[in-house]
């Protein structure tokens, strides 16, 4: 299942690009951080949603820091 996500993020990225609350990546990202937190696929999810945060950050209200948005999404 892993390695199905992984191929699906890295060749479909546009799939979880869906500024500015990207819900599927962030659903993805709860789903890697209870179970198997820390894999290449939890690595590679958090690594897309800060680069699709920084892409939209002046489209988010107030400024918010880019670490403050994550936890944002994952609550």
């Amino acid at each position: 299942m892993s390695s199905f996500l992984t191929i699906w993020l890295d060749y479909y990225e546009e799939d979880f690009h869906d500024p500015p609350e990207f819900p599927a990546l962030t659903k993805l990202l709860k789903f890697t951080g209870q179970y198997v937190p820390g894999s290449v696929l939890d690595c590679r999810a958090e690594r897309y949603l800060l680069r699709f945060i920084n892409l939209h950050q002046a489209e988010f209200e107030g400024g918010v820091a880019t670490d403050d948005w994550i936890v944002l999404l994952l609550n």
